[in-house]
């Protein structure tokens, strides 16, 4: 019956299907590759049907065991005493046994997606960066605000008498780890010290050329992100500083581009004060909307309560362990100054 009406509807369905195939068919897709879209959608689905399998598994392996450990023993003082201990282990270990992780899965959508991302998607800008001029003086006040900052490279620029607070003049970057040998009592200018000579990438470069590019060892790890960056690296090869005309956008680095990788942020030793930031952050959040919620308590009482609960804990430290450059640091510092409070007042 089937081919019956086949036959019927041919004069019909064929000039339309051969439309379709003209107007609708990819010819340079015979071989049926699939895209990197289509093959990340495809692993983050295999992930998640795995998952709802095996959980759906794990029920009903879970509801047998009881059945038939209850069947035997139906009386709750009959029964063995670690059968509930051996139900839950097993349950545990069910739960574990996952043939993909999520991190993988989203390991494998980063690494797809690390040829269309270019280095403008990741870089720092120029005015979040964190440079010194060439002409520091390494005393002991300078040192230790160059460690404070975190940072094991530092771009190091030329200052202009024109633009005191332009910092687009790089002429090289600061490896941290030098200053250990400078004598701060000799009052050593920054400009003797040996600098890296970054390379200046493109913003329009991907991120798997960035990899194979830091993958070199040459540059340190870091690189500058140039409008022009033909300009900037005659610049510096020449041991200038890089000129306006380059048009330095920001930096990037390899954490930068591992992060899109991972697909999450890359936390180190000198992050956990802003880790620590960001959780009271949230839990003055959290007591604030349920002060509000009820109808009573204000947001200073909530940010002093904040201040009492971490005075013994390490985010004490974010409220600053001088009493002159460090009072108001941080995020519950500029919360003091806005409400008006001072440390150790009312």
């Amino acid at each position: 019956m089937v081919k019956g009406v086949m036959a019927i509807l041919w004069p019909i369905t064929y000039p339309i299907a051969k439309m379709l195939d003209k107007v609708l068919h990819e010819d340079d897709d015979k071989d049926g590759a699939f895209d990197r879209g289509e093959i990340s959608a495809l692993v983050r689905i295999q992930y998640e049907e795995r998952i709802a399998n095996k959980r759906q598994r794990k029920i009903e392996r879970m509801d047998s065991t009881k059945r038939k450990s209850f069947s035997n023993f139906p009386h709750p003082k009959h029964r063995p005493p670690g059968l509930e201990n051996a139900i839950k282990t097993a349950k545990t270990e069910l739960s574990t046994r996952e043939s993909i992780h999520v991190d993988e899965v989203m390991m494998v959508e980063g690494a797809l997606q690390m040829k269309t991302k270019t280095a403008y998607d990741v870089f720092t800008p120029i005015h979040r960066m964190f440079a010194v001029p060439d002409n520091l003086i390494l005393n002991e006040d300078n040192v230790v605000d160059i460690y404070s900052s975190g940072y094991s490279r530092i771009p190091v620029y030329e200052k202009d008498s024109l633009k005191s607070k332009s910092q687009a003049a790089i002429k090289g970057i600061l490896n941290s780890k030098h200053l250990i040998v400078v004598n701060m009592n000799e009052d050593r200018p920054l400009s003797t010290m040996p600098l890296l000579i970054p390379p200046c990438v493109s913003p329009k470069m991907n991120l798997v050329e960035l990899v194979n590019l830091f993958q070199t060892g040459r540059y340190g790890h870091f690189a500058l992100v140039c409008a022009r960056p033909q300009i900037g690296t005659e610049a510096l090869k020449e041991g200038k500083a890089v000129p306006c005309a380059a048009g330095v956008m920001g930096i990037i680095t390899l954490e930068d581009v591992l992060e899109e990788l991972l697909q999450e942020e890359i936390f180190d030793e000198n992050d956990q004060m802003e880790k620590e930031a960001e959780r009271i952050a949230l839990w003055v959040g959290r007591q604030w909307r349920r002060k509000r919620k009820v109808g009573t308590g204000s947001t200073g009482s909530v940010v002093v309560e904040a201040v009492q609960a971490n005075a013994t804990s390490e985010s004490a430290s974010l409220l600053g362990t001088s009493e002159n450059s460090q009072e108001h640091s941080g995020l519950l510092g500029s919360m003091y100054q806005s409400l008006g409070f001072q440390r150790g007042g009312s």
